[in-house]
């Protein structure tokens, strides 16, 4: 994974947890529940890229 992808996915978590707790505070539920799904997707790329990562070097430690 690069670095680059990585600072992206995990900003894009910061701004949805940012997004959710603006809307908590200020009680919009739109802007929160936004919030809410950035962040998830944030994570859920980075989560993506990670196993993704991990089964290419697991596919270069098998050859011989």
């Amino acid at each position: 994974m690069s670095i680059f992808r990585r600072v992206k996915h995990t900003a894009e978590q910061m701004v949805g947890g940012l997004k959710a707790k603006a809307g908590f505070e200020t009680g919009k539920p739109g802007l929160e529940g936004r919030g809410r799904t950035r962040k998830a997707a944030g994570k859920t790329k980075r989560a993506g890229d990670t196993a993704t990562h991990k089964a290419k070097r697991a596919g270069r430690r098998s050859r011989p």
